[in-house]
């Protein structure tokens, strides 16, 4: 049997693609590739997305797209949660990493913190966005943490009673 040097195009990103990003032909590139055996798996040059497509699996700039990765907003089973931080991320950590999140909770007398409780482990860190106050007066760091459906209440909760979240780097993997 003979070895084919058949090229064919396939997409990649043409920047980072987080999960639920909606995306457009501008968020890609085509390139020629000799993929054997992968039928199905990342998404043909000539493949027309959907209105309102959106990635529902993380996608590093100038990666093949897995076909797997496309998909449209009910396909989310997490939905991106924006969580201030009050302390920096340990060098390193980044869009992709599994992150836990802790939580204490503001005492009734409005002096001091409950012990913390851990509400959230093994969900992805989708990236960190950095915002820049007005005039230059202040950097506000937030995580953007990909939430199952079932803990968003929870996660809801913590941010609207003004506790204090830490978001911490889980070694080892997700859930």
């Amino acid at each position: 049997m003979a070895l084919t040097s058949t090229t064919e195009q396939y997409r990649v990103a043409a920047r980072d693609l987080d999960v639920g990003t909606r995306v457009s032909e501008e968020d890609f590139r085509t390139v020629e590739v000799r993929l054997e055996g992968t039928e199905g798996a990342y998404l043909p040059g000539s493949t027309d997305l959907a209105d309102g497509a959106v990635i529902v699996d993380r996608v590093p700039s100038g990666q093949l797209v897995p076909t797997e990765s496309v998909g449209e907003a009910q396909d989310l089973g997490r939905r991106p949660m924006g969580i201030p931080l009050n302390t920096a991320l340990p060098a390193g950590t980044g869009a992709g990493d599994s992150v836990d999140l802790w939580v204490s909770k503001r005492e009734s007398s409005g002096r001091g913190w409950s012990e913390p409780e851990q509400i959230l482990e093994g969900a992805e860190l989708a990236s960190v966005d950095q915002a820049t106050g007005t005039l230059g007066a202040g950097q506000q760091m937030t995580a953007q943490v990909l939430v199952e459906e079932d803990d968003v209440s929870d996660v809801v909760d913590a941010l609207a009673t003004e506790s204090r979240i830490t978001v911490v780097p889980h070694i080892g993997g997700g859930r």
